[in-house]
């Protein structure tokens, strides 16, 4: 009876955590799907459903997260059947969330994406989706990242605005609080820092060059000082109506 009673709790817990986000984009079902800005879509993983990214004429995949089975091979394959191309359009990019690289690594992957963004925006023929597993960590920083350089805002209104909102750290029921701790760990203190080189002018959207990640900043007072008021206000609340 106990060990029934235990396996339930597991189970609704995992269950909590599994629910799918919904698309506030027509024609597109995948989880947690929303445009960022004009042609640059963010979501969940496509999981089967990359014909919806065909008829809505995506032509730029970013895979922003790193492979844990062969999830990531799975869906390569899966756009190659839908006529997109490794090195042309399908752009993996493999970054972690959790046991994060130096700093270094984990600035330049994010960069890479953010110049694949620049290019598409650039480009009125083309459309971009990126996603991570759940489309809400990973694909949040990117989301936010983004719109810091691409609208001049802040880091402290597009946290809320774009990745609280959209179920990041501690924002979506159900999330373990062992991936929330995680995620304020690794992934926020990497949003703060890039967020710090785009505020201080070190990045803007005309210069997004990697060789900016290769600079230690992190005894510089003015990085301190950014670091810690936002360590400390850069939270998510719970939002219960996050569906």
């Amino acid at each position: 009876m106990k060990l029934t009673f235990i396996i339930s709790i597991l189970f609704v817990s995992q269950s909590l955590w599994a629910v799918e986000l919904m698309s506030s984009v027509p024609g597109i079902s995948i989880g947690n799907t929303h445009l960022v800005s004009d042609r640059i879509f963010r979501g969940k993983s496509p999981d089967g459903k990359v014909s919806q990214l065909v008829k809505k004429k995506i032509t730029d995949v970013i895979i922003f997260k790193a492979q844990n089975t062969n999830e990531i091979d799975f869906e390569i394959k899966e756009l190659e059947k839908n006529k997109y191309r490794q090195q042309e359009n399908i752009h993996y990019i493999p970054i972690q969330w959790k046991n994060l690289p130096p700093f270094q690594k984990s600035c330049e992957l994010t960069l890479e994406a953010l110049q694949i963004l620049k290019a598409v925006n650039e480009d009125s023929s083309r459309k971009a989706f990126f996603h991570c597993t759940v489309g809400q960590d990973r694909t949040g920083i990117l989301a936010g990242l983004w719109k810091m350089l691409l609208n001049d805002e802040t880091a402290d209104v597009v946290f809320q605005t774009e990745m609280c909102a959209h179920g990041y750290e501690g924002a979506t029921p159900g999330k373990p609080e062992s991936v929330i701790r995680g995620v304020k760990e690794g992934l926020t203190k990497i949003f703060i820092k890039i967020a710090y080189l785009i505020e201080s002018k070190k990045i803007d959207l005309q210069n997004i060059k990697a060789a900016v990640c290769s600079y230690d900043f992190s005894s510089d007072e003015g990085y301190l000082s950014y670091a810690e008021e936002r360590l400390t206000k850069l939270t998510c609340p719970l939002n219960i109506n996050l569906k």
